[in-house]
């Protein structure tokens, strides 16, 4: 699985179970519009890499490696998201370019729009 493909399915796991408490494999597909057995094969393989686990009662977990991974990259969604609105990019097209941003800028470039996010931040209060 490509690390953007896992980026995407942790960080949706933790935001529908921020939302809905138990995810299950059908809410997954339909966030991500995705057929079901994609999702079913996706989860399989994330369970395998450590970052998930699979329960019927309780639906799927993040593990701690998957749970660091999705809070990470949701936490690089909101701050391109953030800058980009700030911009005057409107909210669908903010959000779409920050799924794209989330993946494929550097830590050293990332720390860097940090620094832009709070200084737009601050200038708000």
């Amino acid at each position: 699985m490509h690390r953007e493909t896992q980026e995407n399915y942790l960080k949706t796991i933790a935001d529908l179970a921020e939302k809905k408490g138990k995810v299950r494999n059908i809410d997954l597909a339909k966030t991500l519009s995705i057929s079901k057995p994609t999702v079913t094969n996706a989860l399989h393989q994330l369970e395998e890499d450590g970052c998930i686990t699979l329960d019927r009662e309780n639906g799927i977990l993040l593990t701690d490696a998957g749970r660091e991974i999705a809070l990470s990259t949701l936490e690089r969604h909101r701050t391109f998201k953030t800058i980009l609105t700030r911009l005057g990019v409107d909210d669908a097209t903010a959000d779409r370019d920050a799924c794209a941003l989330e993946h494929c800028v550097s830590d050293e470039s990332y720390k860097a729009f940090v620094r832009i996010r709070d200084m737009f931040l601050e200038s708000k209060a």
